[in-house]
């Protein structure tokens, strides 16, 4: 009897006949190579990110298609037709290859579909991973591979360009311009660069040129240095309006998905010009490292001093200038122009008789060009925050803004930096824990709220925010002087101070912090080592030439060294004289004359000079308090102790930049310490 094939045997022997399993292995050959097709395809044809969802959900839904339709149908040249049953004599011989067959079908088709979804998975766990990940990242500047001379746009200027696109993403935390050139090291490894930026991600490339066409070559890559794209863009003519696909790419591949308003805000050109435009993304590549390093001045380092130069500011401008020559309808540059005048008057570069009625001018022309634009509110709150000392007006700008927009971190920022300078502690503090939250890669914001903390005498808060300022950037000098103040003031001693102040000096370059080896010299009664190391030191240790003389004055002053102690104070009271005939009534440069003139007997004078520095410093807290401490300072060199003592009374109320300790530290008061108001004052305020 003949035997016949069990049920799975003729259901194999019927696969191989109806050829279904080469439609198997074939579909799952094919679906396997366009998933790996797939991901390159949607990078150069920019299509958007759910391009690989639609993808493998067609080839999933077609699998069981395909499979059930070569079970019934054959493909013939006849055309298509019904499979016919299988022959009597076919089978016999079906039956005979069917062992060899089976196995080498079945061992291809799980090899294929376990392929199939193994690529599935990763390409699901890559984006699971990337969707979750941190969204911090740095965008280094670009390295030149063809000479300068030959590029129409330097490498910084698209970091700029790009950073600026991806700063307008709320999702993303970017890098700001100064701390990437701080970091930045070729000798570096990837990992490296990353844990130095604090970033999840590094955009980084190269461009060169040939012909007429300029070669982007832009990588995204992880901190751990796993590439995740890489892409060559053609930019034709050195037109720099097509450095905007750049970011955009770059928000794609990191799985963000923008609303179509957003996208559409992202995407709009203030210009039509390539030429303005170049101009604008060279001002903005200049005007922007500047304001970041005026933020983050250290004094006496001379890099940071180069950035915010009168000079840079003034390329800035005239970048600005060219591009609104080439469009007059650039609102934008406009804009920029105008904040470029305030934080250059800010930064003591640019008279306010020079640039305050071009920046409210500037401020003005772009709002009639476009009334709603927030930029220009943004420019608004600089001008009267900076030029007009107007803590309302200024306000009231930065908070239209964020009420527009509640993801506008700076003017955020300034919303709480103004609420400070009005004496609004908490809602300041409430704004700027915000900020830090969303900015977790900006050490200004970091320190800001250590020097809030500092004034609020929580001393231990302080040096926290500090140190983190310190870990963003290692190498910015104003966190670690910060951070020592508040320790001083802290511990009514110099010991930690010194401690962080060894740190500093193997850190920062530069030789400004070496003048705190004086302070602290001073403050332990060390007067003669003071002299040595103020004599020792170099004018770049000091601020500036009138800082030198007061330190000089003082330490002679304490060493009974009376015609030398008013011969430096003559030298600074001179000095801030001058100073004051280029940029007058700023405070800070009128309480120091005052100081110069209590030493040199003019009682009269100093105090005058102190009430009037208070007087012009009404408008911020901060700069208010300074002065009082400077008045006190007048009245205690100037005999008059019971007024000395009432200013004490009121700065150790709080806010303050001093507490109980650093005035017991601080020799200047030394004439108070035997009287009785004194001491109940100190008693009070040390419990």
């Amino acid at each position: 009897m003949e035997d016949k094939p069990h049920g799975l045997s003729r259901f194999w022997i019927e696969l191989k006949r109806r050829k279904t399993d080469k439609v198997i292995v074939i579909y799952a050959a094919s679906a396997y190579t366009i998933l790996q097709i797939e991901p390159v395809l949607e990078s150069a044809l920019t299509l958007p990110s759910w391009t690989s969802t639609i993808v493998i959900t067609f080839l999933a839904v077609g699998f069981p298609v395909a499979v059930i339709f070569s079970w019934f149908f054959d493909i013939t040249p006849g055309g298509i037709e019904k499979t016919k049953p299988l022959r009597v004599s076919e089978r016999h011989k079906m039956e005979s290859e069917l062992k060899r067959w089976r196995g080498i079908t079945l061992v291809s088709l799980i090899v294929i579909i376990c392929l199939l979804f193994f690529n599935i998975i990763k390409s699901r766990i890559a984006t699971y991973e990337i969707k979750k990940s941190e969204k911090t990242i740095a965008v280094l500047n670009f390295n030149h591979l063809s000479p300068d001379s030959l590029l129409p746009f330097r490498g910084d200027v698209v970091a700029s360009i790009i950073s600026t696109k991806l700063r307008m993403v709320p999702e993303l935390n970017v890098s700001t311009s100064l701390v990437s050139l701080e970091h930045f090291d070729k000798k570096r490894s990837i990992p490296e660069t990353a844990r130095h930026f604090h970033v999840f991600f590094l955009v980084m490339g190269d461009m060169f040129r040939i012909g007429n066409t300029v070669r982007i070559n832009v990588n995204l890559v992880r901190k751990d240095g796993k590439i995740i794209w890489v892409n060559e863009f053609k930019i034709k003519d050195g037109n720099p309006e097509e450095l905007d696909d750049i970011p955009f790419e770059i928000i794609r591949q990191l799985k963000i998905t923008l609303a179509p308003d957003f996208r559409k805000k992202l995407r709009a050109r203030a210009t039509k010009s390539p030429v303005a435009y170049l101009s604008f993304a060279n001002g903005t590549a200049i005007q922007d490292l500047a304001t970041d390093a005026s933020d983050y001045l250290t004094k006496g380092d001379s890099s940071f001093n180069d950035l915010t130069s009168t000079k840079c500011f003034e390329r800035a401008i005239a970048f600005y200038n060219k591009a609104i020559e080439e469009d007059s309808t650039f609102t934008v540059a406009y804009v920029k122009r105008a904040i470029t005048r305030a934080v250059g008057f800010h930064t003591e570069h640019f008279l306010a008789k020079d640039h305050k009625e071009k920046c409210r001018e500037d401020i003005e022309h772009a709002l009639r060009l476009d009334s709603n634009l927030l930029e220009a509110k943004v420019a608004f709150g600089f001008y009267y925050y900076y030029f007009e000392k107007d803590n309302e007006r200024a306000l009231e700008f930065f908070s239209d803004v964020a009420k527009t927009d509640p993801k506008h971190w700076l003017s955020k920022f300034y919303m709480g930096s103004v609420l400070r300078a009005q004496g609004h502690w908490e809602e300041s503090m409430k704004l700027m824990r915000e900020v830090v939250r969303s900015n977790s890669l900006n050490a200004l914001f970091m320190t800001n709220i250590g020097i809030s903390y500092e004034y609020l005498n929580k001393y231990d808060s302080a040096v926290i925010y500090h140190n983190m300022a310190i870990k963003l950037m290692p190498k910015w000098g104003d966190a670690y002087q910060n951070k020592i103040e508040s320790l001083i003031g802290r511990d009514g001693n110099t010991i930690a101070a010194e401690a962080a102040q060894d740190t500093a000096e193997l850190m920062v370059k530069t030789t400004y912090l070496n003048k705190n080896r004086i302070i602290f010299d001073l403050y332990n009664r060390k007067f003669e080592d003071a002299l040595v190391k103020a004599t020792m030191a170099g004018p770049d240790n000091y601020f500036s030439n009138g800082e030198r003389y007061m330190i000089f004055a003082e330490i002679h002053r304490y060493l009974k060294n009376k015609d030398l102690s008013r011969n430096y104070y003559k030298s600074a009271f001179d000095y801030f004289s001058r100073k004051l005939e280029e940029n007058p009534d700023i405070p800070r440069t009128i309480s120091y004359m005052g100081i110069a003139a209590a030493g040199l007997d003019d009682k009269l004078k100093a105090i005058e000079l102190g009430h009037r520095a208070i007087d012009l410093s009404a408008a911020s807290v901060l700069d208010f308090k300074e002065r009082i401490l400077d008045l006190a300072k007048i009245y205690v060199m100037t005999g008059e102790y019971d007024e000395c003592i009432d200013l004490l009374a009121e700065l150790l109320k709080g806010p303050s930049p001093v507490s109980s300790k650093i005035i017991q530290l601080d020799p200047v008061w030394k004439p108070l310490y035997n009287m009785v108001k004194f001491k109940k004052l100190i008693s009070l305020y040390s419990v």
